[in-house]
């Protein structure tokens, strides 16, 4: 389960990927995809959005509200990691979380689980 803390920053950072993605990437076309995989291990929680087969993506020369948005769920409220990854067939990101922050106190400390989600 989800620590209450967690649960406003996660969801704020995929709303803002999602709305993205809606509007210039991957899900603003018929032949766009998306592809959600979360893995944990060794204290950690590794999401990996994967957008494809949108329109050829760009790195934006500054940062913009989006990205700020994302940096500071990820970093600061959630002590974890961003990588923003601009290749032309589809943005990538990798967000990795401990899970001391994520999960809720009763849940297991470190389960194994594996889950990925194709949206399109």
């Amino acid at each position: 389960m989800i620590a209450a803390t967690a649960v406003q920053p996660l969801a704020m950072a995929v709303h803002e990927l999602a709305t993205n993605a809606t509007k210039y990437g991957a899900l603003s076309g018929r032949d766009g995809r998306l592809t959600l995989t979360w893995t944990t291990g060794g204290g950690r929680l590794r999401l990996v959005w994967q957008e494809r087969g949108g329109p050829p993506v760009v790195a934006p020369s500054v940062g913009g509200f989006g990205t700020r948005v994302l940096r500071a769920t990820v970093t600061h409220q959630l002590g974890g990691a961003l990588s923003l990854d601009w290749d032309p067939a589809g943005l990538t990101c990798m967000i990795d979380l401990p899970m001391s922050r994520v999960l809720a106190g009763d849940a297991p400390a470190d389960p194994v689980l594996s889950r990925i989600a194709e949206l399109s």
